[in-house]
Formats: C-alpha cells, sequence, structure tokens
C-alpha cells in the first residue's frame, strides 16, 4: 500500500481531493475550470498541516503522471511555450507521492523499457544485467540506478540474469512483492490481476511482500518457485520450464483453460471469449516448440471438447 501526502486546503475555497489522477489530467491540460483552480490553490497554499492518508497507487500508476508530466514538457519545449504549469505539478508529484523507494525530481532520467503483445524484449542494463522481457511487460530503471543500491520497478514477466555486486543490491519492486538479490538468474511473473510467481534458476533470492503482505517473505534457492496472492507458498520445480517461454518452448502443466487464456492473448495478441463458461476450469497438459495458434485451439479443443471461430484477432471458443 503506497503513502500519499494530500496537502490541506481552505475548504471554502475548494472541498476537492488533489489525487494522482486529478494531477494527471492537469499535467495533460485536461482539468475543468474548477479542478484547475483548485490544484492551483493546492500548489500556492503551504499547510503545515498537511495530512497522510493510505492509496492503493502502484509504481506503474505513478509512472502513468509521470509520463503525461515528460510529453508535457516535450510539446511545450517544442512550442516555447512557458513551463510554469508542468513544472509546478513535477514538484508537487515529487511531493504528493511515495512508493518506498528513492524518489528523483527529474523522471525524465528514467529508462522504460516494454515488450509490447505479441513481443520479446532483451535488454541489457549498465551494470551488466540482462532482462529478457516477456509480453505484455514494463520495467522502469530507477533514476538512482547508479548509487549504492540498483532498483527497479516491474509489471509482466521476465527472465533476469543480475550482475553480481556484492556492494550493491538489485531490488525489484512490484504492486505487492519485493526481490532483493546480489546476483543470480530467476523468472519474475507478475501481471496486474495475477498472482506473483518467482522460479529461482541459480543463486539465492530474498522475496516478500508489501503493503498487508508485508510479513509473508522467503529465501527462495535453486529449483524453488515462491506464489504469492494472498498468502505465500513454496513448491520444489524445474525451473528450465518456467523460463522456456524464452526460446518460444511452451509446457502446459494441467493447466485451467482461464490462465492458458491469459498467455495466448499477450503472446498472440488476440482476445478469446468462452461462450461456455464451464469450460474455464477444465486443464491442459502438453509441450510445444515455436507453438502455432491455430494448432494449440485445435489440440485443446480435442482434449476439452470445444469448437472455436477466429475472426481479426478476435477468438471465440464454444
Amino acid at each position: 500500500m503506497s503513502r500519499i501526502i494530500i496537502k490541506a486546503f481552505d475548504k471554502s475555497f475548494f472541498d476537492m481531493k488533489i489525487t494522482p489522477d486529478l494531477l494527471e489530467k492537469y499535467a495533460q491540460g485536461k482539468c475543468a475550470f474548477e479542478e484547475e483552480k483548485a490544484i492551483e490553490h493546492w500548489l500556492q497554499t503551504p499547510d503545515p498541516n498537511d495530512q497522510e492518508v493510505d492509496s492503493s497507487i502502484t509504481p506503474f500508476q505513478e509512472n502513468k503522471i509521470w509520463k503525461a508530466i515528460n510529453a508535457d514538457m516535450i510539446a511545450k519545449e517544442n512550442q516555447k511555450a512557458p513551463f510554469k504549469r508542468i513544472w509546478a505539478v513535477a514538484a508537487s508529484v515529487a511531493l504528493l507521492i511515495s512508493v518506498g523507494l528513492v524518489f528523483k525530481l527529474f523522471r525524465a532520467e528514467q529508462e522504460v523499457y516494454t515488450a509490447g503483445l505479441g513481443e520479446i524484449n532483451r535488454i541489457t542494463l549498465s551494470d551488466g544485467t540482462n532482462v529478457t522481457l516477456n509480453s505484455g511487460s514494463e520495467l522502469i530503471v530507477l533514476a538512482n540506478f547508479e548509487s549504492d543500491v540498483r532498483e527497479v520497478t516491474f509489471s509482466g514477466e521476465a527472465y533476469f540474469k543480475v550482475a553480481k555486486d556484492a556492494t550493491r543490491p538489485f531490488i525489484i519492486t512490484t504492486a505487492t512483492s519485493r526481490t532483493e538479490v546480489l546476483g543470480t538468474e530467476f523468472n519474475l511473473k507478475s501481471y496486474p490481476q495475477e498472482a506473483v510467481t518467482l522460479t529461482l534458476t541459480e543463486g539465492k533470492v530474498a522475496f516478500s511482500g508489501k503493503g498487508h503482505l508485508s510479513d509473508q517473505y522467503a529465501t527462495v534457492l535453486p529449483n524453488e518457485q515462491v506464489v504469492l496472492d494472498n498468502r505465500l507458498r513454496k513448491y520444489r520445480v524445474d525451473a528450465s520450464k518456467h523460463s522456456a517461454w524464452m526460446h518460444n518452448e511452451w509446457y502446459f502443466n494441467n493447466e485451467p483453460l482461464i490462465e492458458i487464456i491469459k498467455r495466448l492473448e499477450r503472446s498472440f495478441d488476440v482476445r478469446i471469449s468462452v461462450n461456455r463458461k464451464e469450460l474455464l476450469q477444465s486443464t491442459f497438459k502438453g509441450n510445444y516448440r515455436n507453438p502455432i495458434l491455430d494448432l494449440l485451439l485445435e489440440d485443446m479443443g480435442f482434449v476439452m471438447n470445444f469448437n472455436y471461430s477466429l475472426q481479426v484477432k478476435k477468438i471465440t471458443i464454444q
């Protein structure tokens, strides 16, 4: 759970909370007159009675605000327009948002790496760490990465081969978890609304939950896997099968259709609907190298007893 500082102001002026969503609108110049005046009043009115409240904002929601700010700054520079509004928001966001990470005002210094739907992206960070991003993933390298702690935020799935540095821990935060290593290899999956899964190939990892899950923690060793949703569980696994996606090898081990669909949608950039909801918990087992969507669907349809139709990136299972 992140913490947000809300600046209190004279309720006789505006009884309006200043939220990250509102700041994002302001950064984009999309606020209504009342919203704009409320924010400007908030920016110009220091109050010693600022109040702290809890918020569910994630690092990626936070980054969305900064993307809006950076885009507006670039647009104004191209137009030779004043920076007053956008710099005011940038300064306020630096005060407003805290996610337990060292925070920098000039967020344009951050590096953001993504892999779109149907894509795999391989990157090398400045410390020599290699990261392979699976489809629908985002890695944000924080501006303080070159300091005494190497920090990134992450959403999606990736294989990390972290360069060894005993003096500078490598820390990965997701919406609900924190992973700390000195140098190791592991697969981390943390898509929105899904359990976080870490599978270790070599070395050792300190893994823990965040917020209300902060009491959930474990040390992970090679060929161990931790899964975190509302609690933490640990399993013995064959780690190589959980990173085989990097080589376009797919392993299904009695996985339910509802989970397979998520993977198909991300990897093939399609949308899948299921008319018979009882199929969602049906399971499938199989191994594929360089899978073809039609063949996968045919095999699953045979095992699970369903038909399907495909129309321009939309699949209907019936």
